[in-house]
């Protein structure tokens, strides 16, 4: 736990909560190597204190780029399944294309949007298939293939689960209410 004189101080001035103490260590040999560079030095009083606290935010550094790292991941995931909406895709694919781990993307992807990739995939195919359900007479099994459905009763399923009601009745119930 970090917990010296000046720690609410610091933790303040760099913007982070009093609550979030807790920081995963990406990079355990950078942080070994700041830690021992830290130990050999042989300043005292106001020095030292000004030594330890560029140590702080050098340890703090580390932990933004990983973030920055792990939230630009995250978008490149999501915007890989904006362009590819309507092809079939698969976690496996995003990953892929992300140069990570399915495991990895998920977990990421969870923390990072509350929710996994395939769920955040199927948001978006659903959005762009009430867009077509609304703007164009299509069949309902032409959009299920149009967003990467082989099978239009699994659509019309997933639809219903996800959306509350069947693809027709979006449709008419839109339609109804204009």
């Amino acid at each position: 736990m970090f917990d010296g004189k000046k720690a609410e101080e610091l933790l303040l001035q760099c913007g982070i909560p009093l609550t979030a103490h807790k920081f995963t260590i990406q990079n355990p040999k950078r942080v070994l190597l700041v830690f021992q560079k830290a130990m050999e030095t042989k300043l005292s009083g106001r020095s030292q204190d000004l030594y330890f606290t560029s140590v702080f935010y050098e340890l703090l550094s580390l932990q933004n780029v990983t973030t920055v790292a792990r939230t630009s991941l995250t978008e490149s995931a999501k915007d890989f399944i904006e362009i590819n909406i309507y092809r079939k895709l698969t976690v496996e694919d995003i990953a892929a294309q992300c140069n990570v781990s399915a495991k990895h993307l998920c977990k990421l992807f969870q923390k990072n949007e509350g929710i996994s990739p395939l769920a955040y995939l199927q948001k978006k195919k659903f959005l762009v298939a009430k867009d077509l359900l609304l703007s164009t007479q299509l069949p309902v099994n032409e959009i299920a293939a149009a967003i990467g459905y082989d099978d239009p009763c699994y659509f019309s399923t997933a639809f219903r689960k996800h959306v509350g009601v069947s693809p027709r009745e979006f449709r008419e119930q839109q339609k109804l209410g204009e």
